[in-house]
């Protein structure tokens, strides 16, 4: 018994169980994706979206439905109070945004034409809202 154990030679053998051991190994589906351009985009414009449903409810509170720039969202307004109108415009602009999203990895104007989106979006509603509300509260 001792002879066998210390020789070097190789040995006939039982088979042994084999024992499942567990390798983790990541792959590239499980692994994280890097930050990319699409998802700031995406975190921006849902953002923006946030940003514009809350400074239009403040400003269709204090100056009226017709304050709206949009005459869809400004009807809706009229039907159905500009809170419900908001939150249901807003819900649906944020949801197509995580669509276009998912879409910009596979068709390539999607990237600029989101890039544009959110650039108009902050010139053509925020700024003009934060200056009409923040000039109202400082003539008052």
């Amino acid at each position: 018994m001792g002879e066998a154990a210390l020789s070097l030679e190789p040995q006939e053998c039982e088979p042994q169980e084999h024992t499942p051991e567990l390798h983790l190994v990541a792959s590239e589906k499980t692994q994280s994706t890097p930050f990319t351009y699409i998802n700031f985009l995406v975190v921006v414009l849902i953002l923006v979206q946030i940003l514009d449903g809350v400074l239009t409810g403040l400003g269709v509170s204090q100056f009226g439905i017709e304050a709206e720039g949009n005459p869809l969202l400004r009807f809706f307004m009229g039907h159905f109070g500009h809170e419900a109108t908001l939150i249901g415009a807003k819900s649906l602009s944020i949801a197509i945004v995580i669509l276009l999203g998912h879409c910009a990895k596979s068709v390539a104007w999607v990237e600029k034409a989101m890039t544009a989106v959110a650039c108009l979006y902050i010139f053509a509603a925020l700024i003009p809202w934060t200056f009409i509300l923040t000039a109202r509260f400082v003539l008052i």
